[in-house]
């Protein structure tokens, strides 16, 4: 008699690529001290918040903020990520970058 041992199989998650969303707002979020990037909103009002600098300081820096806007504002942002958007659920950006 043979016996083998099988792993319980997980539901693997895909790699999406949500491509041509592009910046429409920046900000400072003095709690955590980050400018934060925004994205247009989809058909279903989804849109992307990604983490854009980190200051040491938790006064925002108006020249910062206004050379930032300038540099991002417009952009196209390309993100990878695994998890369901339509859900939301579990929504794990791998990597993003900027055209």
């Amino acid at each position: 008699m043979s016996s083998s041992l099988r792993r319980p199989q997980r539901p693997q998650r895909q790699l999406n690529t949500k491509s041509h969303a592009t910046i429409t707002k920046l900000y400072y979020q003095a709690e955590s001290g980050y400018y934060i990037a925004e994205t247009n909103r989809d058909k279903q009002g989804g849109f992307w918040t990604l983490d854009v600098v980190r200051v040491a300081t938790k006064k925002e820096n108006k020249t910062l903020t206004k050379q930032l806007k300038q540099q991002y504002i417009n952009k196209k942002v390309h993100i990878i990520y695994v998890g369901d958007e339509q859900t939301d659920e579990e929504i794990e950006i791998i990597d993003s970058y900027i055209e």
